[in-house]
């Protein structure tokens, strides 16, 4: 079982305990049937999901680990015209 799949199943068990003795146990496990399917593939429910899944750490990259990754560059305010100054670009 993946990670991913670790933290949905511990939703849904989190979900569904408090019907365990309230339903058969066939009727159970398919409540967790149904629960864990349409978390995993409605198109909202699956992203609600993804963003509360704990993120992984990114230490272990090459360019943290190096101390290579650079900021991107930005361009230099000059060369832009503010917006809305209706002045257009610069020549």
């Amino acid at each position: 079982m993946g990670a991913r799949d670790a933290f949905l199943a511990a939703i849904v068990d989190n979900a569904v305990e408090p019907y365990r003795a309230l339903v058969a146990p066939d009727v159970f496990e398919r409540m967790r049937e149904l629960m864990t399917q349409a978390l995993a593939t409605h198109p909202v429910a699956s992203r609600l999901v993804d963003r509360a899944r704990p993120r992984t750490d990114n230490t272990g990259s090459d360019d943290f680990a190096q101390g290579t990754l650079q900021p991107r560059e930005r361009s230099s305010p000059e060369t832009k015209t503010p917006a809305g100054s209706g002045e257009g670009e610069k020549p």
